[in-house]
């Protein structure tokens, strides 16, 4: 989004045909109700960009609670945006709230800003902005928001605090103005006193672009954001962005925008992920493609890896999904069903780009979808952009949606209760008073123990259509298109073309992601389940430190806070400590794994187990789910005997 940089008016611009907004009681609240909760969405938007562009934001809340919720709209504008009161409203239980312009219908605005929503109890949140664009297919008065992104949604307790670092590596700034991409860099300082933070433009070698930061500060609560070009005036094809507080809180993000249709790739620049000395990281990239679409479309994934450190950091990319290549490992150790991988090294200070993702890492030609799990000794800034090229004769360029990888620790699990998806489209009606424009497939990774996923639909009144379960191996990937997965269960309806999801896992992990898909232009919005879980490792370890031993005497677990070193004759294997239990002291986690038969052999291997805290029975597969050790039982502060060097037989 560019800056608005006129006079404030009145919306000018018809908006689009209304989608119906099921709210029984929608009325003013007094104000002296307290609010519990607070989500911050930063770029809100009724303005013109550049080439032509005007964004606007719509905003969609649910009351996902079983007793009516106050809500509490404020905006914190932009420059040359003025601070309208706040607007307080009351859903009922199971009702979703749908603004299609939030600028516009709350406040009758032009302008920026960046959206506070505080509830006094839960509620989902989703927000998009897109490009208005007229087709020609339409009323010439009716507006259709087309090419966007979703916005992103941070709970205030999330922000970045003074001292801190936010990273976002997908800059890109084309010397055409008419052609490529634009970036906006956005920092949001939401309380007050407002805030101060500089944000540094470094290249793909790591080195600084821009001679000075560029600073960002206000006395007041403020949104701003800049064009690269108040950077640097080169072009810059991927670089990378880090925004430093110096004062306040704060929340940072990227946006890039093709110059030719206006399409938006958004990404926050987040804090780096937590790394334990010796256990490695792993993150998922859920819906990688090289597949066509509908109407000429062909969807390929790019990713983006850049490293903040002064460390050249290995990564090994998994391509999940299906995809299984026959034939031994390297090492000669047979695997019946290895999945494809790839290692790479991202150099210090570096951002490295992988077009053609599937092609470039994997050697796939054909069409293929999935998702890629990295695994890395260090913290990386990872993320992956899949678009398609557009012609149409209001608009050339490319169109996409981007997605920051997921850390595996951060899944969904049956602790976190159920999460919700909203603003999602997936059974068509067209009438006078509404048209829907979107069909939405699901995707689903799970996590190293598999995942049983509940997946209810409901009306945006909160009416349930009707549920159905799914069920993963470790480490599985899927696409569930949303009208087939629940055909059948619906009558034909003028109430079933909207709807919201939620996802319940009732056992294993899982991310839960929806990706909706315009009808019209080959654009695409991601949304993933709300809330989203912690990503943090636990302050306790859920296994206790010490040493377990085998009832056998040979095989044993060392055990700290941080990793869990599993020592069995003739194999060995280090693993992170699993971020929780579930209720029946169950766990797994990925970690890499050693078998010392003829040369030694690492490969990363998943640990699964269950403990009552005085005993832990764990076993090791491959990757895939092949079962590799057999099921031990160990029992805490029981000595066993250490292996003896030169104990394992030689085999070639």
């Amino acid at each position: 989004m560019e800056r608005f940089a006129s006079s404030i008016m009145p919306a000018a611009l018809p908006f689009r045909f209304r989608r119906a907004l099921f709210v029984a009681v929608l009325r003013a609240v007094p104000a002296s109700s307290l609010a519990a909760l607070s989500w911050l969405v930063p770029g809100g938007s009724n303005a013109p960009g550049a080439n032509g562009a005007y964004y606007v934001t719509g905003l969609t809340i649910v009351n996902v609670a079983t007793a009516e919720q106050i809500v509490t709209l404020s905006l914190i504008p932009g420059p040359g945006t003025i601070s309208p009161p706040p607007a307080k409203y009351t859903i009922l239980p199971g009702k979703t709230l749908l603004f299609s312009n939030i600028l516009g219908d709350v406040w009758s605005l032009r302008g920026t800003g960046a959206l506070r929503v505080s509830a006094d109890g839960p509620v989902a949140v989703f927000a998009r902005t897109s490009n208005l664009i007229l087709l020609p297919t339409f009323l010439p008065e009716t507006p259709n928001d087309k090419f966007g992104a979703a916005l992103p949604v941070i709970e205030e307790r999330s922000l970045l605090l003074a001292g801190e670092e936010g990273h976002s590596g997908w800059v890109t700034q084309s010397a055409d103005a008419g052609k490529g991409d634009r970036t906006n860099v956005a920092v949001l300082f939401p309380d007050e006193a407002g805030g101060a933070a500089t944000a540094t433009l470094l290249r793909e070698d790591g080195k600084a672009l821009s001679s000075v930061s560029v600073s960002y500060d206000s006395p007041r609560a403020a949104f701003l954001q800049r064009n690269l070009s108040a950077f640097t005036s080169d072009e810059v094809s991927a670089g990378r962005v880090v925004v430093s507080v110096t004062r306040g809180r704060a929340c940072a993000y990227t946006a890039t925008a093709d110059n030719g249709t206006g399409d938006l790739t958004i990404f926050p620049a987040g804090r780096l992920p937590a790394v334990a000395a010796g256990v490695p990281f792993f993150t998922v990239s859920s819906g990688v493609a090289q597949v066509p679409g509908r109407e000429g479309a062909f969807w390929q994934t790019e990713a983006r890896l850049a490293n903040a450190s002064g460390q050249s950091i290995a990564v090994t990319a998994y391509l999940l999904g299906g995809f299984r290549e026959a034939g031994p490992s390297p090492g000669g150790i047979p695997v019946p069903g290895s999945i494809p991988r790839r290692d790479l090294f991202v150099p210090a200070g570096a951002t490295v780009v992988i077009p053609n993702l599937l092609t470039s890492l994997f050697d796939i030609s054909g069409s293929a979808v999935g998702a890629v799990l990295w695994e890395a000794p260090g913290p990386l800034w990872i993320a992956t952009r899949t678009s398609t090229t557009v012609n149409f004769s209001f608009a050339k360029g490319t169109s996409g949606l981007g997605s920051a990888a997921v850390p595996i620790d951060s899944f969904l699990t049956p602790s976190d209760g159920p999460a919700d998806l909203a603003d999602i489209g997936g059974f068509t009606r067209t009438s006078l008073d509404q048209i829907v424009d979107a069909r939405t497939n699901l995707l689903v990774a799970a996590g190293p123990a598999g995942a049983i996923c509940v997946f209810e639909v409901l009306e945006f009144g909160g009416r349930s259509l009707g549920s159905t379960r799914i069920s993963l191996p470790a480490l599985g990937w899927g696409e569930f298109n949303l009208a087939s997965l629940f055909a059948g269960l619906f009558p034909a309806s003028p109430l079933t073309d909207l709807v919201r999801v939620r996802v319940s896992v009732e056992s294993g992990s899982a991310n839960v992601q929806a990706a909706v898909k315009d009808t019209d232009v080959h654009d695409t919005f991601l949304y993933e389940a709300f809330p989203i879980a912690p990503a943090p490792r636990p302050l306790s370890a859920p296994l206790p430190s010490g040493i377990w031993g085998a009832s056998n005497g040979g095989e044993g677990l060392m055990v700290d806070t941080a990793k869990i070193f599993v020592d069995r004759p003739c194999r060995k294997g280090t693993f992170p400590q699993p971020p929780r239990l579930d209720s029946q002291g169950t766990f797994a986690t990925l970690g890499d794994y050693v078998v010392m038969v003829g040369p030694p052999t690492p490969f990363t291997a998943v640990l699964t187990g269950q403990t009552d805290g005085a005993s832990v029975t764990v076993s090791v597969s491959w990757i895939d789910g092949t079962p590799l050790d057999t099921i031990t039982t160990f029992f805490l502060g029981k000595p066993y005997t250490l292996p003896t060097s030169g104990g394992c037989p030689i085999e070639y």
